[in-house]
């Protein structure tokens, strides 16, 4: 029979044993873990608590300054007081946000932005919340920063260009850095009011201008209060930069190029390649845009003349006439033509049953190649160009600069064009035909350059055939690369340019008692149709702005002792030798006769 369970004897031992098994089981996982976090995770639990206390504070550098070659100030920071945000949790962000809305009496609208960017920012990350503080704001914020030690007050500086639209594309304009260049480690830190160059001086010297951040380590209790301040690290302000822009030659070239819609100038100084001025207009603000002002950028974004472009180093045009003088070195460097070698001019040239016509209606009848020049006959060239092929103009483009960076390193230069073959069978899916190499011998057809480029391959002529290199910072000495073309040529076209100048197309520049040496151009945006022909209409003056000819002149002064090289380009302005020469003419003026150039401004 089954024994029943209240029959079995009591055994109390079996049960105080199991609780103590159980109990020393216990002690031992207990003491095991509480040995693991006083000598193991010692460090680790200790810096955990020192992040609860000590809190570090970034202390932005001021960004160094830039200035002309006379010491002028082109760049420079303006302080001012600026409110941070230190991103916190929902609930205390909306009471802050109403504390703040009453006293600095916020709008809507900036309310809303700073709750946009406390859901995009991670947890105690900078918000900026106003810029340029009135001293009464900030004694209002300090009283505040004892209830709401959220609020962050710092010193900021305000990039600002007292030169304006005038250095405007030059100079360039800062702003927040964007994923790309956090990506590549630009800022050395994230910061909301860490600004980067954006484009021009300011972005090719940023990490120059940019400075070294510091930083200040506070011990702060419970609340989040600072109660003393532990270290101490200053910010190293970033270094100046001296270019070799002349701030009273660009003001003066802005304010001639400025009735324009397009154009732009730029001067080199020879042998040095040294930028003395590099305008392009119409131009922007840079301190508005560096502000992050709406306006500005709506304005510059909407502007249909592009004032963002900067057509001194980006704007790409047919060379027109100009580029004659790359033909005329092929010319004579391959011995295909010797300089007094007549050609006749009837008016036109004919290839394949096509007429290419000449600028001059009834022709420039027997004439030389210094003739050729001086008067810009294209019959002439066209006759060159059969003569040479596209080869031979290519490879003596491309020796000259064009087709390639300048290597001025500034940010958004133009390679320009130099069509080839190759090229044309690639893009155009076509094979290169004669008339495609008598278009591009006068700088026309799919030839592109840009003012730079132009800028700098007319100095290599002034400096007697030595590449002179383009720069806008200040250096002690400069290179000396021969472009190996005889001295015999180069004394020709230096000739065969100042006669252009005194008696040919680019008169109208001639400065006495100076020489003046270079060649006008005149590039088609429309061909003139055969029916326009027949009925006299070859000026592009009476068409729409934007279908009227691009009017140049590259050109150096004096002529016998070259010192300054000058392109001018201005955009759908007529005839080089009406529209760009009588221009230069003032800027030489400016550049040798300041006094005069004064008066005549």
């Amino acid at each position: 029979m089954r024994k029943k369970l209240y029959d079995l004897p009591y055994r109390p031992t079996r049960r105080l044993f199991g609780l103590f098994i159980f109990e020393v089981f216990s002690f031992i996982l207990i003491f095991s873990r509480l040995a693991f976090l006083q000598f193991w995770e010692d460090e680790r639990y200790n810096l955990l608590s020192q992040k609860n206390c000590v809190r570090f504070f970034p202390i932005l550098p001021q960004r160094g300054e830039i200035y002309d070659k006379n010491g002028h100030i082109l760049a420079t920071n303006d302080g001012s007081y600026r409110l941070f945000l230190e991103n916190p949790s929902k609930s205390r962000l909306e009471k802050i946000l109403g504390v703040l809305k009453t006293e600095l009496s916020l709008s809507e609208k900036e309310i809303a932005c700073i709750q946009e960017k406390s859901l995009k920012s991670p947890y105690l990350s900078l918000i900026l919340v106003r810029d340029k503080l009135s001293w009464k704001e900030v004694s209002l914020l300090v009283f505040l920063q004892s209830t709401w030690p959220e609020l962050n007050i710092t010193l900021g500086y305000t990039r600002s260009y007292p030169y304006e639209e005038a250095f405007g594309h030059v100079v360039g304009y800062i702003g927040s850095s964007n994923a790309q260049e956090e990506n590549q480690g630009v800022l050395p830190v994230k910061h909301p009011d860490y600004r980067v160059g954006k484009v021009g001086l300011e972005r090719t010297f940023n990490s120059t201008l940019l400075g070294k951040i510091g930083f200040r380590k506070v011990e702060t209790n419970a609340v989040g209060r600072i109660v003393r301040q532990l270290e101490l690290s200053p910010a190293v302000s970033g270094e100046c930069i001296k270019t070799t822009l002349d701030a009273d030659l660009q003001s003066f070239v802005y304010t001639l190029l400025k009735p324009y819609k397009a154009a732009s100038c730029i001067v080199i100084e020879i042998p040095s390649g040294a930028i003395r001025c590099l305008v392009s207009v119409p131009s922007y603000s840079p301190t508005g845009l560096s502000q992050g002002k709406s306006i500005d950028w709506q304005t510059a974004l909407q502007d249909p003349c592009h004032p963002l472009l900067h057509r001194a180093i980006a704007g790409h045009y047919p060379p027109a006439s100009p580029f004659k003088i790359v033909t005329a070195i092929a010319a004579l460097e391959a011995g295909i033509i010797a300089p007094k070698e007549t050609i006749s001019c009837p008016g036109y040239f004919e290839l394949g049953g096509h007429k290419f016509h000449c600028w001059h209606k009834t022709g420039h009848g027997s004439i030389t190649l210094e003739e050729a020049i001086c008067k810009s006959c294209d019959v002439y060239f066209f006759t060159l160009a059969g003569r040479l092929g596209i080869d031979k103009i290519a490879t003596m483009a491309q020796r000259l600069g064009f087709g390639k960076p300048t290597g001025i390193m500034l940010y958004g230069e133009k390679a320009g064009l130099v069509p080839s073959r190759a090229w044309k069978l690639l893009k155009r899916h076509e094979r290169w035909s004669p008339a495609d190499t008598v278009l591009v011998s006068i700088g026309q057809g799919p030839i592109l350059a840009t003012p730079l480029q132009l800028a700098t391959f007319i100095a290599h002529i002034a400096n007697k055939g030595v590449r002179v290199f383009p720069t806008l910072e200040e250096k002690e000495g400069h290179s000396a690369e021969e472009l190996g073309f005889r001295p015999e040529t180069i004394a020709f076209l230096q000739r065969a340019l100042t006669e252009a100048c005194t008696t040919g197309t680019g008169r109208r520049a001639r400065l006495e008692p100076f020489l003046v040496a270079g060649k006008t151009g005149t590039a088609q945006v429309r061909s003139i149709s055969s029916q326009d022909r027949m009925l006299g209409k070859t000026d592009t003056r009476d068409r729409p702005w934007e279908e009227r000819d691009h009017a140049s002149f590259v050109g150096y002064i004096p002529a016998d002792k070259p010192r300054y090289a000058l392109v001018i380009v201005i955009e759908h302005g007529g005839k080089g030798g009406e529209g760009a020469a009588p221009l230069a003419k003032v800027v030489f003026e400016k550049l040798l006769i300041p006094h005069a150039a004064g008066e005549h401004a």
